[in-house]
């Protein structure tokens, strides 16, 4: 059942909630000019001739799935296609088209040259394929020219729509042309500052933006008679595909049982971590708490509560800007309640932060598991003993911020829905977020190290920077959730200390590592009750930031990027960021910054969702077993204790399942890099044997610097291939701005 935005509400929050809507109302158009902005070097990347034919014929839902032979040019190693996997359920796509693909258009071969967002484009769109030739990293050299004629050809009816000639990126320049002097060795070896951001590819563009009619589509070199992979033009064309990445948190649950009636019958588990239900303090087991339920962070199964916060305001955040994208028909065991299927998964993951919250508002900080277990890793058989660390400030800061996210927005949906029990809810966590800000701001410096402890994965715990920071994060969300001007007292008397918030420091930089806390100066910028001149001075400071910041808008417009979605370098997580890159543009809009600019931040956000869905070097969609979704060629395996190598779920194609759809993997970095132990120190013959050196993911330009693989130690592939509710999440916001 679609739900209905959320309606007019009373009080401090209603800007907070309702400007995301209003921001969004307006049509997102694409970049104007003959088919695309001018290139750097002058030349212009796109700008399709000819004019445009009958139209395609209506159809939904994308091409099946099924290999992909490759033409003119080297095969790449991003994954075989996808292919879909053994078993049934899962997230189901729309499946297929309206009418029968054309056979003359599928028996022409699919060439790795020619990449396209295999989901599709909304008829609004910009759109433009990249023709590629692989000069530098293990896909070439390539012999691949681009033919001089371009041609989008409905795949139903057979016929040709749009024809052009594709247009030289940078004047014909390859990406990182310098690359070509790295040395051999371990990618440790490279003095990877001079090379952090390059495909080592040539490309050209061929822009098809005048194509608007619903369809199912391919882009064929009308020269060599090869194509693209199938592609839908639609208005709801990524709501399946928005469908499975939201999925991807209930495969993640902790403590409930996989039932095949939601998690397919390839993907089906009994209750997991009964241990939770008793967890003990990591310093005393007699004092246990039953700390069950939550998410996994990653591929580990730690519960981290800094990050664990910040999922739920992002996931709240992809909600409240953009309602309409959200249904209540995932499939999850509360689907059909009459309340959007995300905001039980996000409801999910609160009541787990509020059996974090101890009786004074302190907020503790984690739950982990004994890091010397080596016994069984599917959930339901995974025995290692619990121990929670103990609560601290920074914590208690980012359970205040969800809590009183979490309350404005379940306030206005009991408002809105007229459930009384949703609005119960969201006084409940109103008052603990006052209690938790209130012991944050009465104990400023406790802090918990978790790794000191051997508890966890990762450090969750926060500098003295950050943690000043996350208590303005905190204020704004408080103030706009209770209307106290305690709140609003403290920000005005501090944002303009922090790099995050100061408007004249966002006007000297802005960029994809810390929207989380633009978010919340932003959102302080939409209030009716914030001090007009703090709210123009951070509005004014993110738009020079943004405009002025080399790698901001102007690499949009100079189309720095030869697949379009430039970022300035691929560290381990290197998919997150590019999410965020998409976000940080797209806040231009959301939060109301400058209208002049939405044109053109709406185009240049929605790119890097193309970059997920196959407009990347590797031809490949960065979210697993997507075939029954639409996807040609999706990530096959992820690092992931459940879904790891040597069980059933290692590799779609090859073990008996492959991972669930939608998880997005971790990403290129050019960071990867095998254990240090490697190749003749791990310990035995047996483990140096394990020591590989593969290339991919090593010695690549950065945009290459990933393989389709999830091998332990000592191969470390978790730097590439690991999810992460973080990574997840980002490009679940950034995709459902542009759902229907």
């Amino acid at each position: 059942m679609k739900r209905s935005p959320l309606r007019t509400i009373t009080g401090v929050a209603t800007a907070a909630l309702l400007l995301y809507s209003c921001a969004n109302s307006a049509s997102p158009a694409h970049n104007g000019g003959s088919g695309g902005a001018s290139s750097t070097g002058g030349t212009n990347a796109g700008g399709a001739t000819g004019g445009t034919g009958s139209g395609g014929r209506s159809s939904s839902g994308g091409a099946g799935s099924g290999g992909t032979s490759s033409a003119g040019g080297t095969s790449s190693s991003g994954g075989a296609s996808s292919g879909g996997t053994t078993g049934t359920g899962g997230a189901s796509g729309s499946g297929g088209t309206s009418g029968t693909l054309n056979t003359d258009v599928m028996n022409m071969p699919v060439s790795v040259n020619i990449v396209v967002d295999q989901f599709g484009y909304r008829p609004a769109a910009e759109k433009f394929a990249v023709l590629r030739k692989p000069v530098i990293g293990f896909d070439a050299p390539s012999t691949f020219a681009p033919g001089s004629q371009y041609a989008v050809v409905d795949a139903v009816s057979g016929q040709t729509v749009i024809t052009g000639a594709p247009s030289a990126w940078n004047s014909g320049a390859t990406d990182g042309s310098d690359l070509s002097a790295l040395p051999t060795g371990t990618s440790g070896s490279i003095d990877w500052t001079k090379y952090q951001s390059a495909s080592g590819d040539k490309t050209w563009w061929f822009t098809f933006t005048q194509l608007n009619t619903p369809g199912t589509y391919v882009v064929v070199d009308q020269t060599a008679k090869i194509r693209s992979a199938v592609f839908t033009v639609g208005d709801t064309v990524y709501r399946d595909v928005l469908k499975a990445a939201i999925r991807m948190l209930y495969y993640q649950r902790s403590g409930i049982a996989k039932e095949a009636e939601y998690a397919g019958d390839g993907w089906t588990d009994t209750a997991s971590f009964p241990q939770d239900k008793t967890c003990p303090a990591y310093n005393d087991a007699t004092v246990k708490k039953d700390l069950s339920g939550g998410w996994w962070d990653a591929g580990d199964y730690n519960k981290y509560t800094n990050w664990h916060a910040r999922y739920l305001i992002q996931l709240l955040q992809s909600y409240n800007e953009n309602p309409t994208a959200f249904f209540d028909d995932y499939n999850i065991p509360e689907s059909g309640n009459g309340i959007p299927d995300i905001i039980d998964e996000a409801k999910w993951g609160m009541d787990w932060l509020i059996k974090m919250q101890n009786d004074d508002g302190s907020v503790l900080s984690i739950v982990g598991y004994d890091r010397s277990y080596t016994g069984a890793k599917l959930p339901s058989a995974y025995a290692a003993a619990c121990s929670y660390g103990a609560a601290s400030t920074s914590a208690s800061l980012s359970g205040a911020a969800a809590f009183a996210y979490g309350a404005m927005v379940w306030k206005a949906l009991g408002t809105s829905l007229n459930k009384p029990d949703l609005t119960t809810y969201a006084s409940d966590l109103q008052s603990r977020a006052v209690k938790a800000y209130t012991w944050a701001t009465a104990n400023p410096a406790v802090t918990f190290k978790n790794r000191d402890f051997n508890l966890g994965g990762g450090e969750a715990e926060i500098d003295s920077t950050n943690l000043a920071a996350l208590k303005l994060l905190a204020s704004v969300y408080l103030f706009a959730a209770t209307g106290d001007s305690t709140y609003k007292t403290f920000f005005d008397g501090n944002y303009n200390s922090s790099m995050y918030f100061s408007g004249s420091q966002l006007g000297s930089y802005v960029g994809p590592w810390d929207n989380y806390y633009y978010d919340g100066a932003l959102t302080y910028a939409t209030l009716s009750g914030a001090t007009s001149t703090v709210a123009q001075d951070i509005k004014t400071g993110y738009a020079k930031g943004m405009t002025g910041y080399s790698d901001n808008l102007p690499a949009y417009k100079s189309n720095k990027d030869g697949y379009g979605a430039y970022m300035n370098q691929y560290t381990w997580g290197s998919n997150q960021v590019k999410s965020n890159q998409g976000l940080i543009f797209s806040a231009l809009v959301t939060f109301g910054v400058d209208s002049t600019l939405n044109a053109d931040a709406t185009t240049a956000a929605e790119r890097f969702v193309h970059y997920f869905h196959g407009v990347n070097p590797l031809q490949l969609v960065m979210l697993t077993n997507m075939g029954n979704v639409g996807a040609e060629k999706s990530v096959n395996s992820i690092w992931h204790t459940w879904f790891g190598a040597g069980t059933d779920w290692s590799h779609v194609g090859v073990s008996k399942y492959g991972p669930p759809p939608g998880y997005l993997t971790g990403g290129p970095t050019y960071q990867y890099n095998w254990d240090s132990c490697c190749p003749s120190s791990c310990g035995s013959t047996a483990s140096n044997a394990l020591c590989v050196q593969l290339s991919p993911p090593m010695n690549q330009p950065p945009e290459k610097s990933y393989k389709d693989i999830n091998d332990d130690w000592p191969m470390d592939t978790w730097s590439i291939s690991e999810p992460d509710n973080g990574y997840q999440i980002a490009y679940i916001r950034l995709l459902s701005k542009y759902v229907k």
